[in-house]
């Protein structure tokens, strides 16, 4: 390339970065919109809680603790966990369903879909499922 040509590009550039629109600069910082409620433990390990449902009728939060294979209840307008539930191998999917009056959690550790009662907690019978994702 020629001394002409390079010259040529570095005034291209040079004028391109001239003529960027200036973006004004902050004077003072954004009010982050999310806020902490309640800084509330949890049971067990803080090793991978995974996905969560909410039960809008009754306030009750459902929490994956996959690699501790419980369910956690979650009373969120009390601030207090209800029940940690054992026996879900690798839970990772929760998906509570108020009008049926049941959760169903994804067991992938046994290849099952669990379904529980929203009352009373207790376990549905275990259908075994080959495709635990949860639709």
């Amino acid at each position: 390339m020629s001394q002409h040509k390079y010259r040529l590009a570095a005034l291209s550039i040079a004028i391109v970065v001239l003529h960027q629109p200036k973006v004004p600069a902050q004077t003072k910082p954004t009010k982050n919109p999310l806020q902490t409620v309640a800084d509330v433990p949890l049971p067990g390990l803080a090793v991978r809680f995974d996905y969560q449902s909410l039960d809008s009728t009754s306030g009750r939060l459902y929490i994956a603790h996959m690699n501790a294979d419980h369910l956690v209840v979650f009373d969120t307008q009390k601030r207090e966990v209800l029940a940690n539930i054992s026996g879900f191998a690798g839970v990772h999917g929760v998906w509570a369903v108020p009008e049926l009056q049941r959760v169903y959690a994804s067991a992938t550790g046994d290849h099952e879909v669990v379904g529980l009662t929203l009352r009373l907690f207790g376990l549905l019978p275990r259908s075994d499922r080959s495709n635990t994702q949860m639709a």
